[in-house]
């Protein structure tokens, strides 16, 4: 009996282990191809159809980039010269966000 039950829920169990590694695959992050080496701060439109980051990479400035919710779309808006903060307007058209400036040596 044991061996005969222990063939029949092995087969189960990989089963349920195939369907598990299938959903996850499914689920595993995507690299965006306009991604960098460092996405920060996501911010999901009012609507909740769009999302906007801020992207950074070692080469270039920062960039406020903006994507569609299933990350289709990507594409830069503007280049960013620090800062972190980022949010949307509440009719969800506009994007604010910070921008430091420099004053001579400040």
């Amino acid at each position: 009996m044991a061996p005969a039950w222990r063939a029949s829920s092995g087969e189960v169990f990989e089963q349920e282990a195939e369907t598990i590694r299938a959903r996850a695959a499914s689920r595993r992050p995507r690299r965006s191809p306009g991604a960098a080496m460092r996405q920060a701060g996501p911010r999901i439109s009012p609507d909740g159809e769009w999302i906007a980051y801020t992207s950074r990479t070692l080469s270039r400035f920062r960039a406020i980039r903006l994507m569609r919710r299933d990350g289709s779309g990507d594409r830069k808006l503007v280049w960013r010269n620090g800062g972190g903060g980022l949010a949307w307007t509440p009719d969800g058209r506009s994007l604010v966000y910070d921008e430091p400036d420099t004053y001579r040596t400040f």
